[in-house]
């Protein structure tokens, strides 16, 4: 029994349960005997000494890590209800039995029926004759139902997930998934592992939900693909153990955290979802849950106190507009905590400890939600909390001890600057600052440089800085702007303010940095990208000095490339130097065009990539060709088109950019 829910209390646990049976007519000493779920440690549980199991008599051992007690075994592990492979073995490690199997369903077991023994679903009956009653929907009924291949913190992993539309549950043993379901047939016969077969013994209830995991790893556990799911778009597919199709769906370009799936469960068309549901309805009511998502933020983080007698604790605040829920948010990475039954209102905060009297010895008057087990890393280490019920998480980040000292034993506490930024951002020392410890109130100290720009050289670029002097006094905080990097002179008009202006001696991309200081010391930095763009007519004007050369269509290089095309790519149009712009390449077995962009160029200047089959249609919609950055280097950016229709020999595939300028 993988996944217990409610087939069997035990006081107020709900094991995982292991059944043996001696079918021999004679006792069986198990002591030393061993059940595992790691190959490598075939004794990873071991039988006391004195277990024995009568003939004809049956044995129950919890899978869970609770000590055993008198009249119990416990194994120290549970057991995957993703599925896995369970071993019995004799204390001289000899293999007894072995069973391997896929995801279950909760409150069923897998259980051994008939003449032959055949595994099967089955109701569980502890310690008594196994039923085997369960009555099976069609496997052709089955439906790929939602899907995410750009997996960045919401949910841990990309998945695929199937739907059973059928009251009965399904046997999915043998069956088949694919990410190139067009070519399902010749990948299987060859064994690729873009086609993955589904292990035996895998069941998905009537009405119910599966989450595969794509990570291809398929030796993690029967719910692991062997095959990951591309960015790109590709077919999805679903076919039974002969291979005869039974579903399939046409994935888009991905979006970072956002997955796609049928519009309504097992439905023809298809939509986005802002919050991924793994294993739930895409109709799931997440009314309560995506408020929690939006608003709700660790603020606070003292990690590693001053002294013995100090505390750690994580504070938490409700950036909405509205009362939150946190019945039942947990944390599932860095600490362990899940909170009791309590809203926050708008604006308040929650605050949890790892002791709750070293706590209100520090801190007195401060109340906390509750005391987590484990303790923060000294070192830094990741952290992540989630939604109650839904593996959908809220904050999943890294802090690091050498970003401020002050924090890493000193007495100081990490403090967030800005708590409305994007929840991305908080694995960034910038987004932290070091300040007095403060559990339950706004006291950051911090400066924001404010959002990136564009201005068109020689124009100034506007500056609005934002000091939190947190517990400081104002007077005593110092501010500086200034350079990081870009190709010429940057002058602030004022450098000490947190507003200013700033100009530059040449167009180009600047970083810049402003820094606070205040007593103690204590500094607080952030940064910001301003682009210097220089307009078409002042850059022809600059590199071409005869009038009739600087059309836009003009080629006054005779390289092929026209003036315009020439601003866009960031090559000269007095130099033939055309092989500079681009390379034509295969990319994980797609056609990719690589190409320099000019940063600088005016911001309403398009370079679009298109496809084509036959050089006569060309398709430039972004579902259609993958289009994004790879990186810059001295001030160049360099871009990927690719196309998502795997290279196949013998067929012709076309990519060319088109540039539109005001």
């Amino acid at each position: 029994l993988a996944d217990n829910v409610t087939a069997y209390p035990l006081g107020t646990t709900r094991p995982d349960v292991i059944e043996l049976h001696n079918y021999g007519p004679a006792a069986v000493n198990l002591t030393g005997y061993g059940l595992t779920d790691d190959a490598l440690l075939p004794l990873k549980f071991v039988c006391p000494s004195g277990t024995s199991l009568p003939a004809g008599g049956y044995l129950l051992v919890m899978a869970d890590s609770l000590p055993s007690q008198a009249g119990e075994l416990h194994t120290g592990f549970g057991i995957s209800a993703g599925g896995e492979t369970l071993s019995l073995h004799t204390n001289a490690g000899l293999l007894v039995d072995e069973i391997a199997f896929g995801p279950q369903i909760a409150d069923l077991s897998i259980a051994r029926t008939g003449p032959r023994l055949g595994w099967t679903l089955a109701s569980f009956t502890p310690a008594a004759a196994n039923n085997a009653s369960c009555d099976f929907g069609p496997p052709a009924g089955l439906r790929i139902n939602e899907w995410l291949a750009a997996n960045n913190f919401i949910v841990a992993d990309d998945f695929l997930e199937l739907y059973n539309p059928s009251p009965k549950p399904v046997n999915m043993s043998g069956m088949l998934l694919t990410d190139n379901f067009p070519n399902l047939a010749a990948l299987r016969a060859a064994g690729d592992p873009s086609v993955h077969i589904i292990s035996p013994l895998s069941f998905i209830r009537g009405s119910g939900f599966v989450r595969f995991i794509a990570d291809r790893s398929p030796q993690s556990g029967g719910d692991h693909l062997s095959f990951g799911l591309s960015q790109f778009h590709e077919i999805l597919g679903l076919a039974d153990a002969a291979g005869t199709p039974v579903d399939h769906a046409i994935s888009s370009v991905a979006r970072l955290d956002v997955s796609e799936g049928r519009t309504t469960d097992g439905g023809i068309a298809t939509t986005f979802f802002t919050v991924p549901t793994p294993g739930f309805s895409n109709t799931t009511d997440l009314t309560t849950e995506i408020p929690l998502r939006n608003a709700l933020r660790i603020t606070e983080i003292m990690y590693n106190p001053a002294g013995s007698a100090q505390p750690e604790f994580i504070e938490l605040r409700n950036t909405g507009a509205t009362a939150l829920d946190l019945t039942g948010v947990n944390f599932t990475a860095g600490i362990t905590f899940t909170f009791p039954a309590m809203t926050l209102a708008p604006g308040a905060y929650a605050v949890i400890t790892d002791n709750a009297t070293r706590f209100a010895n520090t801190f007195p008057g401060v109340a906390t939600a509750g005391v987590y087990t484990g303790k923060l890393d000294n070192n830094g280490e990741r952290i992540r909390f989630q939604i109650a019920g839904y593996p959908i998480g809220i904050l999943d980040f890294s802090y690091q001890d050498s970003w401020y000292p002050l924090t890493d034993g000193q007495g100081a506490s990490l403090q967030i600057v800005d708590a409305t930024r994007p929840p991305s951002t908080w694995g960034d020392r910038e987004s932290w600052q070091a300040g007095a410890a403060s559990p339950g109130a706004a006291t950051a100290f911090g400066i924001l440089a404010g959002p990136d720009k564009r201005v068109t050289f020689p124009a100034a670029a506007v500056l609005d800085g934002t000091l939190f002097t947190g517990d400081f006094a104002a007077g005593g905080i110092t501010v500086a702007w200034s350079k990081v990097s870009g190709p010429g002179t940057a002058n602030f008009t004022a450098p000490a303010n947190p507003d200013t202006n700033v100009s530059f001696s040449v167009p180009g991309v600047y970083e810049l940095k402003v820094s606070a200081t205040a007593t103690g010391p204590v500094t607080v930095q952030d940064f910001i990208t301003i682009v210097s763009e220089e307009s078409y007519d002042a850059w022809a004007l600059r590199l071409l000095p005869v009038a009739a050369d600087r059309l836009r269509t003009a080629d006054p290089d005779h390289d092929g490339l026209a003036n315009l095309a020439e601003y866009a790519l960031g090559t000269l149009p007095g130099i033939s130097d055309a092989a500079n712009a681009w390379t034509l390449h295969t990319a994980d077995g797609h056609l990719a065009l690589e190409y320099r962009r000019n940063p600088t160029a005016d911001a309403a200047l398009q370079i679009i990539a298109q496809i084509s089959p036959d050089l006569t249609a060309w398709d430039e919609n972004p579902g259609a060709i993958g289009h994004f950055l790879i990186g810059t280097n001295a001030g160049v950016e360099t871009w990927q088109a690719r196309d998502p229709q795997p290279a196949t020999p013998g067929e012709r595939r076309y990519i060319r950019l088109k540039i539109t300028a005001p």
